[in-house]
């Protein structure tokens, strides 16, 4: 087992085929406070980072509701700026999405591989501390693949 060294976190990280960090809350939140104070990339960094990407095949933000950055995905909630990932692999499933405008970060951890869309967790925890939310629906919506 090897260790990332990020300061003030310790990530292990696990070889089973491919490395997987293991990392807990409290990691990922140091994870975001050294995001948004520039600790790790700076602000106009993170902002070209959150740019949609939009392909010239279609219109994926009105359709789809949803267009790939780089890395993160970035969400069409009425308006708001939503960007966030899922992630999983056999036995996890877990989400970061952040409400930038409600100023909200909602981290989801999962010990369970069959929970499809750990971002519907995500939106109900953001809905529970910003009432507004609960008019907007989950991007992109359950049936699209």
């Amino acid at each position: 087992m090897a260790q990332m060294q990020i300061p003030g976190m310790s990530i292990a990280v696990v070889q089973a085929g491919e490395p997987v960090p293991i990392s807990t809350i409290a990691d990922l939140v140091k994870w975001e406070q050294a995001l948004q104070q520039g600790t790790l990339i700076s602000q106009s960094g993170l902002e070209a980072m959150w740019q949609p990407q939009l392909s010239t095949h279609g219109n994926e933000w009105e359709h789809l509701r949803y267009a790939v950055a780089l890395g993160p995905f970035v969400l069409n909630y009425q308006g708001r700026r939503v960007v966030g990932h899922n992630g999983s692999i056999l036995g996890f499933a877990s989400n970061i999405t952040r409400f930038m405008d409600d100023n909200i970060i909602a981290i989801v951890l999962c010990n369970l591989d069959n929970i499809s869309r750990p971002d519907a967790i995500a939106l109900e925890i953001a809905q529970y501390f910003c009432p507004q939310l609960k008019n907007v629906m989950l991007q992109p919506p359950r049936d699209n693949k």
